[in-house]
Formats: C-alpha cells, structure tokens, sequence
C-alpha cells in the first residue's frame, strides 16, 4: 500500500515535520515502512506554452511542425501527437529539462527540422499513462490567466510529494488503515496534532439531509455474507476526463486514472479505506438491487471482459433479472458505466471477508476492493464512502446532482464494545509504570472513549473502526498504549525469578 505525505497533510498538519521522520514514527508505533521515495521534483525545465501556428512536416505524413509561444521566446518544435492544436497550452521541456523518464532534452533535427524542444503528454511527465496525444491545459480545470506562456508548470500544476510504501502484511489485523484517513489518525496520536474532520457537518446534512427525488429498493437476501449495503443514486453525469488533482495522487499511489467517475470512486477508497463501485442506473432494472448468493455455475462477465463461473456460496449484485457484479471484488460488465451514462448507482457496501477472500482466490481475481473487504471492514464506513462519492462528483462534473436518498439496508451490529481495564495491571504487563492519567490520554489521543470507574479501573469504548478483529481484549488496549508510549521507552529488564 502507498500514501501520499501531501494528502496526509491535509488532514493532520505534518508540514513541518521530515517525511523521513513520519514514515520512522509510524514503523515504531503503526506499521512496518518498507520504503520511502520523492515524486515529481524532476520538471525543472519543464514550462507551460502556447502553440501559435502548426503545420504538416514538409518530409513526413504523420509529424507536424508548431510554432510554440515560451515567454521570453518563440521556439519552433516538431510534434507527433494527434492533438497539436493551434491555441493551445501545452507543456514544453526545453533543452537542458530531464523528464521523469530519464530522457535528457536538447535541440535535434527530426527529417530535416531542428525541434527546439519536446511537447509533452501527461506520461511523459509522470501524471497519468495517457500517451495518446499532448496534455492539453487549458481543458483542465484551472483559471484561464494562470496559464501563462513561460511559467514552470509546476507552478500551476504542483507535482511535488513524498510516496510511502507500507508493508500489506503489517496492516492484515488493523482494517482501519486501508486509506489515508486512518494514517492520518495514527499521526494524529503520535505527533499529539489536531485531526480534521473528514467532512463538515454541511457536508454530511448535504448528502444524508436529501430526501427528494427516486427512492431506490434493496433487499439483502444473506445477511450473515453481506451485513449492509447503502446506495444512492445521481444524475446530471458526465463522464469524461477526471481533474488533474485526481489523476496525478491516483497515479502516483498506482492506480491508473480511468474517468471521472471511476476514479472518484478509487479516490474515496484511498481515503477512507471503504471500496465503492458505481452502475449505470439506467442498466439496472426496475432500480432495485438484490444482494444474493450465486446460482451453481451462473456466469457473469466482469468488467475486464472476463466470464466468471460463480457457485452458491459466491455472493452477487443483482437486479430482478440479472447479476450486476461479484459482491466486493469486481463489477459486470453488463452494467457498467460509459460516455452515454447519465445516471449512476453509487454502491457502498459490508461484506463478509472470509466470503470476499474464498471468492476471490476461487476466481482468480484479487482487486484493491477484495483486499480491503477480506480485512473485516467497519460496518459504519459505507456512509463515509458514499458522502464523500457524492461530494467530490459534484465537484468533478458540472451539473451532477444528488437524485435519491441513501437507502440504507442495515443488519450490521454496531453495538459498542467495551473493554474494563485495570491501570496498575497495564503498567505491570509493559513492565513500566505509566501514569494513569497518561493512560487515559493515549487512549483518547487513539479516539477511544474512557470512563473512570472505581479505584484504578476503566471503562473503555473500543470506537467502531477499531472493533472489527482488532481491539477485543485488555491485552490488545495493553499494546495500544505501548506503541503510543513508545517501547523505546521502557528498560529491558529480565524477570526477577527466585531459585528453590
């Protein structure tokens, strides 16, 4: 798994603090660090320009020769893409720029015209794997002054950031750190820094205040494999081209930007650690969804293009008619979104992990989705990934509008758990004492819930993204505590036994 020091910034302020140091923190308290590398700080060089004048390669059929606009210069340069438009701003790398890919620019002639620079695509400079023609600026969503000929494209278009690479293995029991938002608390308690709300209180009334429009029906036909599923629909779609903003943190974390409203939905994922799916609405009948087993040898075709032979204990997204997807590992194909969509379902569900995993390994098909689902999943993290789905797609398509109500279909258990806990007994089990007060503090830092009770006891609220296979025990509480408090902090001493 990758996180992005920026993204993480955003909601616990880090800023001042060495990514080198972050990733340290959080190998000695969270998770083994496996590794740590800097992005983006390779375009010096690298400037924004407008090409003036474009005509055909007087010695080729497929190459063009563009007068293109640097600032200070007018520089002639010799391009191959589809796309080279007079009008438009486009990053150029001027002699002496190394692009990510390592490629050293300097003048050269191509069949007889000396090219004075190299006009970019976005892979070209590490945004996306879009190669199919010239990163076309002025079609990003960005102020139309900002886009000066000359300027760093860095200046309009930030690339720089830290990328950390977590050890899968060290985060199998804690599936609450499958997205920045739970590595974010994590630094929040460790640094002793404020956490940002993942919304705002308007934000949340926004998406769970609406009560207009279709109201969608579901029905979970096995509880025990899938304990909740929320939905909500939107109209108003446009699919198209996602942000730059989207495009550039999906790539860097290596997740390929695909549009605009599937790489929402990757987006939140990565966020908040809950997998989403969207369904063109109009491709699901009578808009109602039945979350069922699959029927002995029932096929359906995944989103790759592949057939799927499910068997009953598989668990499936269907219609009246037909299955839509396999339940937390892929979508079909039969209702999946596409340049005439105007309409989506955005699906945000909890699924049975041991159900997620044996499917997954028996179809050969493991996805970011099933890796999370089979970690156990907090039930109540649907309602986060769908209020950040619905938020960030009206931000990304003009004119998206909420058009249902969530319908929520809710069998989890989200009972709190809670756990008494002796202070004298923690300290004895860490072999230091630690203050009960200090206790307490660590504990609330990890948004824990602590009542005091009589004498050295408390009584602890175990929050609900941590109470899924994770935080049962007292001893579990016991190892919270010492990974705050710092096991570096406590002497090693060997057990005092007396002979006999």
């Amino acid at each position: 798994m990758k996180l992005s020091y920026n993204w993480l910034s955003e909601y616990v302020d880090i800023s001042d603090i060495d990514p080198y140091e972050v990733a340290e923190r959080l190998t000695m308290s969270t998770s083994e660090i496996e590794g740590i590398h800097e992005v983006g700080d390779g375009l010096n060089g690298v400037v924004i320009g407008k090409i003036l004048e474009v005509s055909p390669h007087p010695s080729s059929d497929h190459l063009y020769v563009a007068k293109v606009d640097v600032g200070k210069q007018l520089i002639t340069v010799v391009s191959g893409a589809p796309n080279t438009i007079k009008g438009s701003f486009i990053p150029v790398a001027l002699p002496g720029a190394k692009l990510p890919g390592g490629i050293n620019v300097k003048p050269a002639k191509l069949k007889g015209v000396l090219s004075e620079g190299v006009v970019c695509s976005e892979k070209e400079l590490a945004v996306s794997d879009d190669h199919t023609g010239l990163w076309l600026l002025d079609r990003e969503k960005v102020d139309s002054n900002a886009l000066s000929p000359g300027k760093p494209i860095t200046d309009v278009f930030p690339t720089r950031d830290y990328i950390i690479e977590i050890d899968n293995k060290s985060l199998t029991n804690r599936p609450d750190l499958w997205g920045h938002y739970g590595f974010a608390r994590e630094l929040s308690a460790i640094f002793k820094r404020e956490l940002k709300p993942l919304f705002s209180e308007e934000e949340r009334e926004l998406v769970l205040g609406f009560k207009d429009g279709e109201k969608i029906e579901v029905e979970i036909w096995d509880r025990d494999l899938c304990p909740r599923y929320t939905v909500i629909m939107m109209s108003g779609i446009n699919v198209g081209k996602s942000s730059y903003l989207l495009r550039r943190r999906l790539f860097t974390l290596g997740v390929r930007p695909i549009n605009n409203i599937v790489d929402v939905t990757n987006y939140i994922m990565l966020l908040t650690g809950q997998p989403l799916h969207a369904f063109d609405a109009d491709k699901v009948a009578e808009g109602k969804i039945i979350v069922r087993r699959a029927e002995d040898g029932e096929v359906v075709t995944t989103l790759d293009g592949i057939d799927r032979r499910l068997g009953k204990d598989n668990l499936v997204i269907a219609d009246p008619e037909k299955a839509v997807a396999i339940a937390g590992v892929m979508g079909g194909a039969n209702s999946e979104i596409g340049e005439s969509t105007e309409r989506i379902l955005i699906e945000s569900a909890n699924f049975n992990g041991v159900n997620i995993r044996r499917t997954a390994l028996k179809i050969g098909l493991r996805t970011e989705a099933s890796n999370r689902f089979e970690k156990s999943l907090d039930p109540a993290l649907t309602i986060d990934g769908l209020i950040g789905s619905v938020l960030l797609i009206k931000k990304e398509v003009e004119g998206a509008e909420i058009a249902s109500p969530i319908a929520d279909c809710n069998y989890a258990d989200l009972k709190p758990k809670k756990i008494f806990l002796d202070c004298n007994w923690v300290s004895r089990i860490l072999g230091t004492e630690i203050k009960e007060e200090e206790i307490i503090d660590i504990l609330q830092l990890l948004l824990f819930k602590v009542e005091k009770e009589k004498g050295d006891r408390l009584l602890v609220t175990v929050p609900s993204f941590r109470a899924t296979k994770d935080v049962t025990i007292p001893y579990d509480l016991v190892e919270e505590i010492g990974r705050i408090y710092g096991y570096n902090r406590i002497s090693p001493e060997l057990p005092d036994i007396k002979s006999t």
